[in-house]
């Protein structure tokens, strides 16, 4: 036998090998989300989860949003928080759904009832921005203090410096920022607490305060914090 044609069978051998290897392989991953489909029919919320993160790219390939959110859908059904709070993203967005700010909110609060500090900070900054400043407030303090969610009081931080559809007021915004970041150590609001002590809002104005601030900040991962420390 030729070198040149055993170099040809084990080609041929090596292509069959991988061919049938991924046959089997996809057989088992269809056998596999069968059974889990199954399951999630049967309310085992586990399996609707799974499948849900699967449709949705944890797999490692394209995400199908489509049935990914059916499968959010079912597990939000069984109360599942962190499905409700994906589901409600995936509605504000018209991810794989139709966009439906409405029903976001009710997914949001769902989730929000459940526990998920996620829910209530994304249910409470919607109704926020919308005008619905009581109710956005009374989420977003849920989110900060009871769930101790950094970004939540980084929301509040912000909206009370800005006066956005709240009054004005620098030293809650202080007091929110401060938290989220002396206790729940949110980049964003060491840098918001930084710029307080800097720029003389809600604080006296004291450099030295502004730059260990802004130096916590940096060190937490928030870029912005890190171009305001002195050199």
């Amino acid at each position: 036998m030729s070198k040149g044609l055993l170099v040809k069978i084990n080609l041929i051998f090596i292509l069959f090998t991988l061919i049938t290897g991924c046959a089997i392989s996809n057989s088992r991953s269809q056998e596999a989300r069968m059974k889990l489909e199954i399951q999630c029919l049967k309310s085992q919320v586990d399996s609707c989860i799974t499948l849900a993160n699967t449709y949705g790219g944890d797999n490692g390939l394209a995400p199908d949003n489509v049935k990914a959110a059916i499968y959010y859908q079912r597990a939000c059904d069984l109360d599942d928080a962190d499905s409700c709070q994906i589901l409600g993203w995936y509605t504000e967005s018209g991810t794989g759904v139709e966009k439906n700010i409405i029903k976001s909110n009710t997914l949001y609060l769902k989730a929000c009832n459940l526990g998920n500090a996620y829910g209530c900070n994304n249910l409470g900054y919607e109704l926020l921005h919308s005008g619905n400043s009581k109710e956005g407030v009374k989420y977003l303090l849920k989110a900060c203090q009871q769930l101790f969610l950094g970004r939540a009081c980084r929301s509040l931080g912000y909206a009370y410096y800005n006066g956005l559809n709240v009054n004005l007021d620098y030293k809650l915004a202080y007091k929110y920022n401060a938290y989220g970041c002396d206790v729940l150590e949110d980049g964003g609001s060491c840098l918001n607490t930084a710029l307080a002590y800097d720029n003389a809002r809600g604080k006296k104005h004291n450099n030295k305060k502004a730059q260990e601030y802004f130096l916590i900040a940096c060190n937490l991962g928030n870029d912005d914090a890190c171009d305001f420390i002195d050199k």
